[in-house]
């Protein structure tokens, strides 16, 4: 995978380079967005991690430079103490997540995991094919993440040509997180705090902790069920775990820009950002989400 880093601090670039040549992509650097936009036109990248904060060009321009010429490149901008606003203002003009200051390397590895799966494996959405029920769109699926992007891919599709192209990939992402959240925090019941605590220890800890919920039958039988709506008008997807909820109201209700450093709530500041509507019902175990597709939503 081709990964550029956009930063004006030099040590910044360094450690983030070798970061990501350590999890075997290919990585090159530029000091401005300007510099970077240059290099872009020559070859892009499917990854952009940038900041937000530099001179000549700034990381907002970049986003939207890149955002015209290739939308489905993913951007990735960097938060640190100073810089949360303007993270969330590129979050709300089409970025795609976040990283963190001071970087983790557990944090950088299930990013660009992430991100590699959305570029690479266009195959397994054959395999989610085998898991709709009926063309409602109705969705069964097991609590397996490698098939994540994949069914996210596969319940994008069905819309067709109706989403504008530069939408896409914000709400492929968008899909991403929820279902995520709803096998590793509703079927797993695996908590913010535990997820935060198994990544900051590193190594295979939130692999292992992962591993520990599934060998659990009850946790391993559940299911999360997806139904996918659509008139001329709106998409809307139900996306429904078989776990015990969470307290939804304190999440939602906290539209801070200052969640993008807390644990808890990530995943829903993210998806908020790409749909037009994001809808928690009853426990907790239930969201909607929706997207206008007249060309009046985001």
């Amino acid at each position: 995978m081709n990964v550029m880093i956009v930063d004006d601090e030099a040590t910044v670039r360094k450690i983030l380079h070798r970061q990501v040549r350590r999890l075997g992509h290919t990585a090159r650097s530029a000091e401005n967005g300007r510099e970077a936009l240059d290099a872009f036109e020559v070859e892009p990248a499917d990854v952009v991690i940038t900041d937000v904060r530099m001179p000549v060009m700034d990381g907002l321009e970049l986003l939207k430079e890149i955002r015209e010429r290739s939308p489905q490149t993913i951007v990735i901008v960097i938060t640190g103490a100073g810089s949360v606003e303007y993270a969330a203002e590129a979050l709300r003009l089409g970025a795609h997540n976040y990283l963190d200051k001071p970087f983790k390397f557990a944090q950088i590895r299930q990013l660009l995991d992430k991100c590699q799966q959305l570029v690479e494996d266009l195959s397994l959405r054959q395999e989610c094919e085998l898991r709709v029920t009926h063309r409602e769109v109705s969705l069964v699926l097991e609590n397996e993440r490698r098939l994540v992007p994949a069914a996210a891919g596969y319940l994008l599709a069905q819309i067709g040509q109706r989403l504008p192209e530069p939408d896409r990939m914000g709400l492929l992402l968008g899909l991403v997180e929820l279902l995520n959240n709803a096998i590793e925090h509703g079927n797993l019941g695996i908590g913010s705090g535990e997820k935060e605590r198994a990544l900051d220890a590193g190594g295979d800890a939130f692999e292992l902790l992962f591993g520990e919920r599934l060998a659990n039958p009850e946790l391993a039988g559940r299911r999360v069920l997806v139904e996918l709506t659509m008139d001329t008008e709106t998409a809307r997807w139900t996306i429904r775990d078989e776990g015990t909820g969470f307290d939804w109201e304190s999440v939602v209700s906290n539209f801070d820009p200052n969640a993008l450093l807390k644990p808890c709530g990530r995943g829903v500041f993210l998806s908020r950002m790409q749909f037009d509507e994001l809808e928690y019902r009853g426990c907790g175990n239930e969201v909607c989400a929706v997207k206008k597709l007249n060309g009046e939503g985001r």
